[in-house]
């Protein structure tokens, strides 16, 4: 799926959580997102709460704040706080983000594809030379609703 330009936005961001603190970066996927790179995400805890994010003025609707660490092979596994919904197991603009902040991490360039693994499997973004981004993975139903009956 073409999901359209990635772009770093201006400023550093901190996020603080579960007694840690890191230096990430602010990057807009058409909604924003704080990516910080961690040791192992095992020092992230638990997500049941929104990660505290400075400065405030950067995000004053929320942000969604990727954890990503970096595996020895070079492919990237993150877990994800979507603001409004919490921890969950994937989130397709949140895989852009840590794409592109993954090639100013390492110092990289365009255009470049990382592997990605979140908790919901994984997935492929490609970046072309003008920061566009294709996501490749599976599509899966895990749960069908009928709400006619609430539009009533």
């Amino acid at each position: 799926m073409n999901m359209g330009q990635v772009s770093q936005e201006s400023g550093t961001i901190t996020v603080d959580h579960n007694g840690h603190q890191w230096q990430g970066y602010n990057i807009n996927v058409g909604n924003p997102h704080a990516v910080v790179f961690v040791d192992s995400l095992k020092e992230v805890g638990e997500l049941s709460h929104a990660p505290h994010v400075l400065p405030t003025s950067a995000y004053p609707d929320g942000v969604n704040v990727e954890f990503v660490e970096i595996q020895p092979d070079g492919e990237l596994s993150m877990r994800v706080h979507e603001r409004g919904s919490g921890e969950t197991r994937s989130c397709g603009t949140g895989t852009c983000a840590v794409a592109l902040a993954a090639t100013i991490h390492k110092k990289g360039s365009l255009p470049t594809t990382w592997v990605i693994h979140p908790p919901g499997g994984r997935l492929e973004v490609e970046l072309d030379p003008h920061s566009n981004a294709i996501l490749t993975g599976p599509a899966v139903l895990l749960s069908e609703h009928d709400l006619s009956s609430y539009l009533a």
